[in-house]
């Protein structure tokens, strides 16, 4: 049975196969290299996005960024202290072992965060939704073509039991 669990993890390990697959960078990487990932936003959503991160083989979760203290204190507890934390998702961009950013921000911040990532030179998970207007999504189209970076967005729901019984019953 396909639990949505298996498909976020599922779908993580494949952004990851993804990056280290197409990027000449990463690809010159010895096996025993791992892929670096910053976190833009820590709440509920970017708090498990950061757990389920951690246990794909190759991901080293190196800073995250969110405004309240709160969650930047569960992020070190998830880590044991090893994640970097800042108020500044400027910094995330910064950081040089940063390869690919996961942005879990409410929604009205993504598309100004997804291109402030790729203009960095990041690849980038995003949360859904991608933008809140056509305008954005194509802005967002060509930023990305222009980078030669990967953007994914989260949509897991798309494979659950329940989604496909009602596009079952919708058809």
């Amino acid at each position: 049975m396909t639990t949505r669990r298996t498909v976020i993890k599922s779908a993580s390990a494949a952004i990851v196969y993804r990056l280290v697959g197409s990027s000449p960078a990463l690809k010159a990487a010895g096996p025993n290299d791992q892929i670096g990932f910053g976190f833009i936003g820590s709440g509920i959503r970017g708090t498990y996005l950061l757990e389920e991160f951690m246990k794909i083989p190759g991901v080293r979760a190196l800073i995250v960024a969110d405004l309240y203290d709160g969650y930047l204190e569960k992020a070190k507890e998830q880590t044991n202290g090893a994640i970097r934390t800042t108020k500044r998702y400027e910094e995330v961009l910064e950081h040089p072992e940063v390869d690919a950013v996961v942005i879990a921000t409410p929604d009205h911040w993504h598309h100004r965060m997804v291109l402030d990532a790729l203009r960095a030179g990041k690849h980038v998970y995003i949360e859904k939704p991608l933008t809140w207007s056509i305008e954005e999504g194509i802005d967002l189209i060509e930023a990305t073509r222009q980078s030669g970076k990967l953007v994914q967005v989260g949509s897991q729901h798309k494979t659950t039991a329940l989604t496909a019984k009602a596009r079952e019953l919708i058809q």
